[in-house]
């Protein structure tokens, strides 16, 4: 549950979008494994946090965590970006919410784009792009060299492991199942019933 969802989270939003305190961050999915690693470097960082998610009980939890604004949305057609300005975006779920995204920036922001699970395509005003001098990066850690993944894991150990030996932060875990029920534990996270990482043991 810690390195996949905190390096994530890490990489893309301080090593890649060069989080600093005091920006305000947006995070679609917050109530994920990777999203609520997010939120927990935000506010470790001192980075205000604003979390998308379907459900208003995942809002609820995430809020104990430190989340500063909650946005539930309708994941069939969300609507966000009259209530953000955000210097960062932590997109994990692609798709339909990316057009939104866009209008959700603020002048010079960063879109990280983590996640597709709301599809591969996307309708977007290229000209909000332009003028609002938008970066939108795409990332994954799974294609990089050897080299590269352990440079971030280097610097990860550096910069975060030690608010997790201090437990400042803490991975946030649903449910530990083992491989035997992975179907189920697959069909929870189809249905958006899960809150942080689904762990399956050997």
């Amino acid at each position: 549950a810690v390195p996949e969802a905190f390096i994530t989270a890490f990489d893309a939003l301080t090593l890649q979008a060069g989080m600093r305190t005091g920006q305000t961050v947006l995070i679609h999915a917050v109530g994920s494994g990777v999203g609520t690693a997010a939120l927990q470097w935000c506010k470790a960082i001192g980075a205000t946090a604003i979390g998308t998610a379907r459900t208003a009980s995942k809002l609820e939890r995430c809020k104990a965590l430190g989340l500063d604004v909650v946005i539930l949305v309708d994941g069939n057609a969300p609507k966000f970006a009259a209530e953000v300005k955000a210097d960062i975006a932590l997109d994990l779920v692609g798709g339909h919410y990316f057009g939104e995204t866009v209008e959700a920036m603020a002048f010079g922001g960063t879109i990280m784009l983590v996640g597709l699970t709301a599809g591969i395509t996307a309708e977007v005003n290229l000209r909000t792009i332009l003028s609002q001098r938008l970066k939108v990066i795409g990332t994954t850690l799974r294609s990089r060299t050897l080299d590269q993944k352990i440079a971030v894991a280097e610097a990860f150990s550096q910069q975060v492991f030690p608010h997790l030996a201090a437990k400042r932060l803490q991975p946030v875990v649903d449910s530990v199942v083992p491989l035997t029920q992975i179907k189920e534990a697959l069909n929870r996270l189809a249905a958006n019933e899960t809150f942080g990482k689904v762990v399956v043991t050997l």
